[in-house]
């Protein structure tokens, strides 16, 4: 198809419409297939009387908005392979759900009078001008546009927006729009729609640039019969396409639905074919020129659409399109390498043919104009009027994170602009990096910072809940991790394990004993993250586990990837690292880290689970509210340890000083395993390398591990070289601790 994503300081593009106006009877309900029960996603809901309609979501869920002059119509759903159910709407307001019957359709190989696959298609190109809408006609519409990175969303845009079909001028109205952005994570690329795009969707309307049917995408491709099939009485061919062998260009693969008595095609499903994948260049020339003198660098790895027609009288218009890609982007100037997913879902939620006049100037927006620049916020209320497609995640949850990042990105540029007025002391100027937070309610705890022998801010930061103070103890979450890693070289060191050891040499009653040691200390070994699943959870925040058991009854579950061969941060590693250590030191994880760690360094303050003297150990809190309490012993190896300030300075000295194992021991401790791109480092094992996140990372190393333990935070970061540690224990939630330390380093360097 025509580039539907673009750049130009802007980054990707989709779309699609609607709105509805009058009282309106909500029908919310969830479509299952009739005989298993599975939600069926992306199914077609619509009056049959007006057009006006939606489409379930991956959870088989839709809200259909009805006014209450439509109840004397019928509701249709119908999704391919199934029959389709008809019943009157003034019925279905009453259910919760719908099921379908599936409709066997097994393709019929027989001749097609004489046909080849390629007529077919000769006769649709044909046909097409009498097949597809003729006269202007207007449509309303919805579309989503999500973009993740590392499963990480960091960009949501809906849209609900009015269209004026016509092939001499095509017009964008936009009625709603709702749009965020994770600043810094989206890299300054601005992520959405042009409303050109959305017209393209209609790939029947706008052959010339949807190079599979254009002269130029038909000598490229070879199309094949697969037979015919009948659904809901009507016949089909089905025809599959994939460019030809040996042709150094990027086409696609897939199949068309064609409707046997037209030559219309009803539904098309494609991507990029693997034959010429590598071969596909990003954006038109003047594009890829603009991104070469903006050293922007964008490769497609996967575009994969399916779009689907409807029949209106004896023609056929757009009733919705979904879209999946994953573009790889990459900049040696900025300093960023990361792969983005990105999803739009489209639905044509109504149709008006009586209203064929163009939109008033001023009505519309310009056809190569980036939809999410128009004005928006991000209402929860959005929906309310309108007909959507409902969201399969808590959009709300994510928008309030996304904003909380752009919020401490804002700040941090507000604190460069103060310290530009700051004199050059630096001990004040770290001072004033810290008050600014807290006086922001934004950081409560205790910060160490030290370069070499000189500490330059040592102290306690508190609001009106916290009692803060110098030998505060606090929770250091995955921080801890560094000392399991630690006690894991050290057994190898001694030649008491090996790191590519499978674990059924220690722990022959683990359901997945082929995986290795150094897998599941790089987060490599395609464990599923015990502290997200809900089935889980709630018993282990309220039950105590020894870590034989944690790991029989909650690190067992499926492998979510093939071991190694893609890095998934999970807890659930760590834990069975630390029962994996008790099993082989025949000591507890506690008299481990006491025998191997604390005790050698003197960290008097520093224990898993709670020290016996409690009078120093710190409440979290979350939100004003003391944290929820649970058993630590669940999550040693991954957590569970409490210490201070103090401490973990002397266990930087230690890392730098290399005193925990030697050198060829230390050194394969903190080399690269995996892309941690969520935070633009690398995962070693057990430690944190930053790449780009920390400006300082371009002429320094850096090390590090952040901690998180419901109300409490943690940055604990060393530059070894320049003998620099910055430790910042926070107990009222989550801070900008990758801003502020990022700050101070900028003034340590």
């Amino acid at each position: 198809m025509k580039n539907i994503l673009f750049i130009s300081l802007c980054i990707l593009c989709f779309a699609l419409p609607n709105s509805l106006q009058c009282q309106v009877i909500e029908l919310e309900a969830v479509i299952k297939d009739q005989e298993t029960g599975i939600p069926l996603p992306f199914a077609s809901i619509a009056n049959t009387a007006n057009f006006r309609g939606t489409l379930s979501n991956d959870k088989g869920r839709f809200r259909l908005l009805i006014s209450k002059d439509d109840l004397k119509d019928t509701l249709r759903i119908s999704y391919v392979g199934y029959r389709s159910f008809f019943v009157p709407l003034n019925e279905a307001i009453s259910l919760k759900e719908f099921e379908l019957q599936a409709e066997i359709a097994e393709l019929e190989e027989v001749e097609i009078l004489g046909r080849s696959a390629r007529s077919i298609i000769e006769e649709v190109l044909k046909r097409a001008d009498e097949n597809y809408f003729a006269t202007p006609y207007k449509s309303q519409g919805f579309y989503r546009v999500t973009s993740r990175k590392d499963q990480q969303f960091i960009h949501l845009s809906e849209a609900v927006f009015t269209l004026h079909n016509d092939h001499k001028e095509e017009q964008f109205r936009l009625d709603k729009l709702r749009a965020l952005k994770d600043e810094r994570a989206s890299q300054g690329l601005d992520l959405g729609l042009r409303s050109e795009s959305v017209h393209e969707f209609d790939f029947m309307n706008h052959l010339d640039g949807f190079d599979l049917l254009n002269k130029k995408g038909l000598a490229l491709h070879e199309f094949k019969y697969l037979g015919s099939l009948n659904l809901d009485g009507i016949e089909y061919w089905k025809i599959q396409f994939d460019q030809k062998e040996g042709t150094k260009k990027a086409g696609y693969t897939g199949e068309f639905l064609i409707e046997k008595e037209t030559f219309a095609i009803v539904q098309a499903k494609l991507a990029l074919s693997e034959k010429g994948i590598e071969y596909y260049k990003y954006g038109d020339p003047a594009t890829r020129a603009l991104m070469g003198i903006l050293d922007i660098h964008i490769d497609m790895t996967k575009d994969v659409y399916q779009i689907e027609y409807r029949k209106i009288g004896q023609r056929y218009y757009l009733k919705s399109a979904r879209n999946d890609a994953r573009l790889h982007f990459q900049s040696n100037r900025d300093h960023y390498d990361f792969i983005a997913d990105t999803r739009v879902d489209y639905v044509v939620t109504g149709m008006d043919f009586t209203n064929s006049s163009p939109f008033e100037k001023g009505e519309y927006i310009r056809s190569k104009a980036l939809i999410e620049e128009q004005s928006a916020d991000f209402d929860p209320e959005f929906w309310k009027d309108f007909i959507v497609i409902l969201p399969d995640e808590d959009f709300q949850e994510i928008a309030l994170k996304i904003e909380a990042n752009n919020q401490a990105n804002d700040l941090k540029l507000q604190m460069e602009e103060r310290l530009q007025k700051l004199p050059r002391s630096l001990s004040l100027r770290i001072d004033s990096i810290l008050n600014f937070y807290n006086a922001k309610d934004l950081f409560n705890g205790v910060a160490l910072i030290q370069k070499g022998d000189s500490t330059f801010l040592h102290k306690a930061f508190n609001n009106r809940y916290t009692q803060n103070s110098l030998g505060s103890q606090y929770r250091i979450g995955s921080t801890a991790k560094t000392f399991t890693s630690a006690i894991i070289m050290q057994l190898v060191e001694e030649g008491s394990l090996r790191l590519d050891d499978s674990l059924s040499i220690y722990l022959p009653e683990y359901v997945h004993g082929d995986l290795s040691i150094r897998q599941l200390l790089s987060h490599t070994a395609g464990l599923d993250e015990v502290l997200e699943n809900k089935k889980h959870l709630l018993k282990i925040l309220i039950q105590e586990y020894d870590l034989a058991e944690m790991v029989l009854r909650f690190c067992s579950d499926s492998l979510i990837h093939v071991p190694g061969s893609h890095f998934d941060y999970a807890n659930t590693g760590f834990i069975i690292l630390a029962h994996l250590i008790e099993e082989v030191t025949g000591l507890s994880m506690g008299e481990n880290l006491n025998q191997r760690i604390f005790s050698p360094l003197q960290m008097k303050q520093s224990h898993l689970g709670l020290p016996s003297n409690i009078s120093k150990v710190r409440s979290g809190f979350l939100y004003g509210q003391y944290e929820q309490t649970y058993p630590m012993q669940n999550i040693y190896g991954a957590g569970g340890v409490h210490s201070t300030a103090e401490d973990l300075l002397k266990w930087s000295k230690a890392m730098q000083e290399k005193k925990i194992v030697s050198d060829s021991f230390h050194t394969e401790m903190l080399k690269p395993h995996a892309a941690y791109s969520d935070w633009d480092a690398s995962y070693a094992l057990g430690w944190m390398i930053d790449e780009h996140y920390f400006g300082a990372s371009k002429e320094h190393n850096i090390i590090y591990h952040p901690g998180t333990d419901f109300g409490f935070y943690t940055m604990f970061l060393i530059q070894p070289e320049e003998e620099i540690t910055i430790i910042l224990l926070n107990n009222t939630g989550e801070f900008p601790r990758y801003e502020m330390t990022d700050l101070i380093l900028k003034e340590l360097n």
